[in-house]
């Protein structure tokens, strides 16, 4: 009997520990989104995105090459 509760009460202790980790990924993931959010609205204002501000917003560009192969 004391063990079932040991084993729960670790269950429950870990489940808390996995609410606080994604309670500050929700935090940090909203101030990132918030950070966004403000940089749209000031190219939305200046009715134009400058380098500056695109670089900003893009985190990375994949380039592929395509090949297009023609068999006869």
């Amino acid at each position: 009997m004391l063990e079932a509760c040991e084993n729960d009460i670790q269950k429950i202790i870990e489940k808390i520990e996995s609410i606080k980790d994604y309670n500050t990924t929700i935090k940090k993931r909203k101030s990132e989104l918030k950070k966004t959010v403000d940089l749209i609205d000031n190219v939305i204002k200046d009715s134009a995105i400058s380098d500056a501000n695109l670089r900003l917003l893009i985190d990375e560009i994949k380039i592929y090459e395509y090949k297009n192969i023609i068999r006869s």
